[in-house]
């Protein structure tokens, strides 16, 4: 039987889903798989149009934070291909071709 969450706040649960994919994406699972683990423990259905874009949106900001976070390394990465930093590189022993 489906236990009565279905009537939450959409607020609040949005908080309590951002919450669970904030701790949860850190830890070597699937933070997707912790969002549905929730969605069977409270009882709620997030299999509606708007809960799957949530799904997708309040996942975007941990995929967007990897470039941001490296934007350094990823320039000089791109800066000084092929040669490398130190120039000792050619396209065909370059990291990236391996």
């Amino acid at each position: 039987m489906r236990k009565s969450l279905e009537t939450l706040n959409d607020y609040i649960l949005s908080l309590l889903l951002g919450i669970i994919e904030g701790l949860t994406e850190f830890l070597p699972v699937s933070s997707t798989a912790h969002l549905r683990i929730a969605e069977g423990i409270m009882g709620i259905d997030l299999g509606n149009g708007f809960w799957k874009m949530y799904s997708i949106v309040i996942q975007l900001g941990a995929i967007l934070c990897l470039p941001i976070h490296f934007r350094k390394r990823i320039m000089d990465f791109l800066r000084t291909f092929p040669n490398g930093a130190s120039g000792d590189r050619t396209v065909m022993d370059h990291p990236l071709f391996w």
